[in-house]
């Protein structure tokens, strides 16, 4: 609740006779610096993976309503943050006094560390995308899955079939969409909710209606060829979490191959969430997606940062992928079943901010721009610059630039890509999605995906 805990002093440093007991902010904070010696630090009466010593962390949101819309932290009021679920310095600084207390890792928390069998790449394709990247033009080889984007619950326990186009068109979409997929030997996943979804959700799995949502979820499978169902309830309460397991069992007794995934939110360390439920979850669903993008915004207490922060830099800035992913291995999500996320927008911030980790002062604009809108109108070399703590690269410009006027821009590319793919291994996480596939599409390329492709899939 409330600002973010200011934090300063030096950062802290990993002490051999607590290598099983950390506080969750020191082992989400040491990661990768500290990784080498952590190894052999721990290798003295301690069975662990890389989690028990290390983690780092930051996170935060993004555009329509499903994946792309984090907007929204477990646990962080507006004030923090997002709301109750919504969409740097050169080395950070040190815990503050009062964080979580100590906790012990052990190896029944977290995963081996070893990179899975096979990870996946879900892209989403948001049918209003379709007018600008056709079917035609989807990339199958840097996906293992493509959702639909999005069927929307109706109240009564009806599904809204339009993706966001009308009743024609948005079926035969889905068609065409199933039929490439299949073709390429892509998994077709039909998503579910989206934005502002949480109301229709709580009706449509009330014990009234329950029965027929779940029905109409299963003639998506049949009608369609659908391979799986998506949830993105958002926000998604814990108060909402036992409709999300009931979906899930009666799904499975129906369809009993049906591939079960979930989007869920990114946390905020100076408003721990209470993820105990998600245990649970992990064991219903083949995938847990945490939506780790947009993760920024103009909020009190919050200085100016990234839209897909691989580590956090200080309690200002309190997004990132790591800090995350760690929070939902402590509380016993199998490292496996995990997956985090990127996206094909950034963010565009005006004046008077021009990097990140900076006071936001009185600046107004915030606003998404697509990752093809980055490189046509915005990108230049000698904007380009580098953040060795976030490991992202941003745009920074000492006037207002483009239509948007934006002073700084956040946003991926293939280097923070690639980074993140080689964090995806080390931590042996499950997989990635990608909000949205066509917003990075433009002149018949899709660097983004290009991208994705090389550092999740060869």
């Amino acid at each position: 609740m409330g600002a973010p805990k200011q934090v300063t002093g030096a950062s802290p440093q990993l002490p051999a006779v607590h290598c099983c007991v950390l506080t969750r902010a020191v082992r989400w904070r040491i990661a990768a610096r500290a990784l080498a010696s952590c190894a052999s630090v721990c290798s003295v009466g301690c069975v662990l993976s890389v989690w028990s010593c290390s983690s780092v962390g930051t996170r935060e949101t993004p555009g329509d309503g499903g994946p792309e819309t984090a907007a929204s932290v477990d646990g962080a009021s507006v004030e923090a943050g997002p709301d109750a679920r919504a969409e740097t310095e050169a080395m950070g600084d040190a815990d503050a006094a009062g964080e979580a207390p100590d906790v012990v890792v052990t190896p029944d928390v977290v995963d081996a560390g070893m990179p899975p069998a096979a990870a996946w790449v879900m892209g989403y394709y948001y049918g209003p995308d379709e007018s600008t990247y056709p079917v035609s033009a989807v990339e199958w080889s840097a996906l293992t899955h493509v959702a639909a984007a999005f069927y929307r619950p109706q109240t009564d326990g009806s599904l809204d079939q339009t993706l966001g186009l009308d009743a024609t068109a948005g079926p035969a979409l889905a068609t065409a969409l199933v039929t490439a997929a299949h073709a390429n030997g892509v998994k077709a996943i039909a998503s579910i909710g989206g934005a502002s979804s949480q109301a229709a959700f709580e009706q449509a799995t009330a014990s009234g209606t329950l029965a027929t949502f779940v029905t109409n979820l299963g003639d998506l499978l049949t009608t369609y060829g659908y391979d799986g169902i998506d949830i993105d309830w958002e926000p998604l309460a814990t108060t909402d979490q036992p409709a999300v397991l009931a979906i899930a069992t009666q799904l499975r007794a129906a369809h009993p191959g049906v591939v079960l995934t979930i989007a869920v939110n990114y946390t905020n360390p100076n408003d721990p969430a209470d993820l105990s439920g998600y245990v649970a979850i992990a064991a219903a669903y083949d995938q847990v997606n945490v939506e780790t993008y947009g993760m920024a915004g103009l909020w009190t207490g919050w200085k100016s940062w990234h839209t897909s922060a691989l580590h956090y830099a200080d309690m200002a800035t309190p997004s990132s992928i790591d800090e995350s992913v760690g929070e939902y291995v402590h509380a016993g999500v199998p490292a496996g079943r995990l997956g985090f996320g990127a996206s094909a927008y950034g963010l565009c911030y005006g004046e008077p901010v021009t990097g990140p980790d900076q006071s936001l002062g009185d600046a107004q604009a915030l606003t998404d721009v697509s990752y093809a809108d980055i490189f046509s109108s915005y990108y230049t070399a000698a904007a380009r610059e580098w953040d060795p703590v976030a490991d992202v690269p941003y745009l920074s410009f000492a006037v207002p630039t483009g239509a948007g006027a934006c002073t700084f821009i956040t946003y991926d590319d293939a280097q923070s890509l690639a980074g993140k793919g080689a964090y995806l291994q080390s931590h042996g996480l499950g997989g990635l999605i990608v909000w949205r596939i066509g917003a990075g599409y433009s002149s018949g390329q899709n660097p983004l995906l290009d991208a994705v492709r090389t550092s999740f899939r060869q």
